[in-house]
């Protein structure tokens, strides 16, 4: 018997994965760790989710592979600043960036530093 990747509809390991498909928990170890690599000590990871490819993308899918993308929260706290307008151009102590995660690479593509941005509720903060 060969393995499969999903035992309900028998899709091959090797078979390309819809561009929606949830992430496996490989490739959200690997997006976490991309992200985290390179941060300063004390960042937290406060979120990880696929970074949906553009609908166009989605319905043109004919089963040919997609790059895959995720997205994560990062947070350091040692960072805060108080909330300053946009038009201000010091961001680079934002304590909240986004970062953009190729999958396929295994690099980073975007990091984009949030001002007065909150992450989600995080286990510690309880």
């Amino acid at each position: 018997m060969t393995q499969t990747a999903n035992a309900r509809t028998g899709a091959s390991a090797t078979a390309p994965r819809h561009p929606l498909a949830p992430l496996t928990l490989d490739e959200t170890a690997a997006a976490c760790r991309i992200a985290l690599d390179g941060t300063a000590p004390g960042t937290l990871l406060a979120y990880c989710e696929l970074a949906e490819p553009e609908k166009a993308v989605v319905l043109r899918w004919a089963g040919e592979p997609v790059p895959r993308l995720a997205r994560c929260v990062l947070y350091h706290p040692a960072a805060k600043i108080p909330f300053k307008p946009k038009n201000t151009s010091d961001t680079a102590t934002s304590p909240t960036t986004l970062v953009t995660v190729s999958l396929d690479d295994q690099t980073v593509t975007a990091r984009v530093p949030v001002p007065g941005a909150q992450p989600p509720v995080m286990f510690g903060e309880f």
